[in-house]
């Protein structure tokens, strides 16, 4: 758990990393980075991943599914950070070497882990090593391993190619899978928002309708992320599904919020631009110039000037 006193270990250990001379094993690097799990967003879990970078780049040893899995996991919780990042580079063609069938509680954990990244070449390198993963797993996934998968896609953007072969490999999984609830179904969906209406999102829709029809007592949240995933999408499917949700007893609408989910940051942007959130943070981003703090049109004092830059 975060505390101060877990915050106050983990930098005494960073030195300590930083002086180690012995070769790091498969086993070692995956336990550090698991122990990151509850305090990934802290600067000193940063340090640390900075320290172990080099451990992670020259360890020997071949991952096993579980040592990935688990390194992968850890990193749920991290900032997106230039740090996070190198990890993910180091892990990715380790990825691509495993020579052992990743199991879905493998995949699930892998994909969750990435919760916290938004689209970078890093991230794609990630998601690509897993995709054939996915598509060679010959394994029936459980629900909560179907909604971990699709919720560590949450940052991703509709111009992240990697992230939508990964939704296009999952959907064979979604479809056998037993009935997912309205905690899982909030999960998955998250993992949706903001990578379009194409023909990857829309296969996954189809193929987690059954599970939205079978659902009981979908709470106000999950039905306005539903609604979110659902509106800009053109397909029958999507249409019948936003119908059924109209007719859910004790709607939105009842309950006091909007027939859809609006963000007020989204008003008044510049065509191209779209709004997203990092933790209580609100970031902007363009297929093209990339994200931002400050909205993009907003005006300045005189003197000042904005940049776009990586966030």
């Amino acid at each position: 758990k975060d505390s101060g006193e877990a915050r106050g270990i983990i930098a005494a250990l960073v030195p300590h990393i930083q002086r180690c001379s012995d070769t790091f094993t498969e086993q070692s690097v995956s336990s550090a980075l698991y122990g990151l799990q509850r305090v990934g967003e802290s600067e000193e879990a940063v340090a640390v991943l900075m320290a172990l970078l080099p451990h992670v780049q020259n360890c020997p040893a071949s991952f096993t599914e579980q040592g990935l899995s688990n390194s992968l996991y850890g990193l749920r919780c991290c900032r997106d950070t230039e740090e996070a990042r190198a990890i993910l580079a180091a892990l990715a063609p380790r990825i691509q070497k495993c020579e052992e069938e990743f199991k879905p509680q493998g995949i699930g954990s892998s994909l969750y882990g990435l919760q916290q990244f938004a689209d970078s070449p890093e991230l794609e390198l990630v998601l690509s090593a897993m995709c054939p993963k996915i598509s060679e797993c010959s394994m029936v996934f459980q629900p909560w391993e179907v909604a971990m998968a699709l919720r560590g896609l949450a940052w991703c953007s509709e111009a992240c190619t990697p992230a939508l072969a990964v939704v296009e490999a999952l959907v064979p999984h979604v479809e056998s899978c037993r009935p997912l609830h309205s905690r899982r179904l909030h999960l998955a969906f998250s993992g949706l928002r903001h990578l379009g209406s194409g023909t990857a999102v829309t296969q996954m829709v189809s193929a987690l309708a059954p599970h939205v029809r079978r659902a009981r007592d979908l709470q106000p949240e999950t039905v306005a992320i539903l609604r979110e995933v659902l509106a800009p999408m053109r397909s029958t499917e999507a249409e019948d599904l936003l119908s059924a949700l109209d007719r859910l007893p004790g709607s939105l609408e009842d309950q006091g919020w909007g027939a859809r989910a609006r963000d007020p940051e989204q008003s008044d942007l510049p065509k191209g631009w779209s709004v997203h959130r990092q933790g209580d943070r609100v970031f902007y981003h363009h297929p093209e110039h990339g994200s931002q703090w400050s909205k993009p049109g907003e005006e300045f004092p005189d003197g000042w000037t904005s940049h776009v830059g990586p966030c």
